[in-house]
């Protein structure tokens, strides 16, 4: 498939949450600071989209726009975001130079958390079906073999349209199920709660996102991370 997948699917979608009543802010601004892998996905989505949420301001055209940087806010992201973003980085790049980095980095993070130390080597074999997926999603597509030219290429049909949005969602319903059961099974192999605290301090602190934002591409966005952490059935 086209890199459009990664370019629109990946970059993980979310909605708008509005704060239920006032237990959650009160928690968040003084009751005792929970660690970031402790929240649920209500509270964090909550957090992350509430109208004063950091990172949250509209520009001087009037456009609203959100930055959010794991390295102050990793509780805004949540397990399958930032397990994702481990294995694209670790082995879907598509440079392998960058990607041995990231492995030993991550590698190296997991031994000072205390994981044993073929700690990598289980995360690989473990996370083997979603490598695969990743990189058969993230593989662009050949140039068409026709005389056609540029501009011709890149009009298309409405029934092509159509098509492509078909693909594009199967390919995201593939990872995604991919993605649910390698985690479950890092978690069982690892314990859910150590597993998650990797995620959260060696992947969240160097993800940062910016996004336009309205009602509509909140509402989507989050019923596309509620259908993450269930696993895209």
């Amino acid at each position: 498939m086209t890199m459009d997948f990664k370019a629109s699917v990946l970059p993980l979608v979310l909605s708008m949450m509005v704060f239920a009543g006032n237990d959650l802010a009160a928690q968040s601004s003084n009751g005792p600071k929970k660690h970031p892998w402790e929240y649920t996905l209500d509270e964090r989505l909550a957090l992350r989209f509430s109208a004063t949420a950091p990172g949250r301001v509209r520009t001087e055209s009037g456009e609203e726009r959100q930055s959010i940087v794991g390295a102050d806010h990793p509780e805004f992201f949540t397990p399958e975001e930032l397990f994702s973003s481990l294995i694209d980085g670790c082995y879907s790049v598509g440079n392998e130079e960058f990607e041995a980095a990231c492995r030993r980095r991550r590698a190296a993070k997991g031994l000072e958390l205390g994981f044993p130390a073929d700690f990598w080597q289980v995360v690989e074999r473990e996370a083997a079906e979603y490598i695969t997926e990743m990189r058969v999603a993230y593989t662009p597509a050949p140039p068409p073999d026709d005389s056609r030219s540029p501009a011709q290429l890149e009009r298309k049909t409405d029934g092509q349209v159509e098509r492509e949005a078909q693909q594009a969602e199967a390919d995201f319903l593939r990872v995604c199920r991919a993605g649910r059961r390698s985690l479950d099974r890092l978690r069982r192999t690892f314990g859910a709660t150590e597993f998650d605290r990797f995620l959260y301090e060696a992947v969240a602190p160097n993800i940062a996102i910016g996004r336009s934002v309205s009602a509509e591409s909140d509402r989507v966005f989050a019923e596309t991370l509620r259908k993450m952490a269930r696993g895209c059935p």
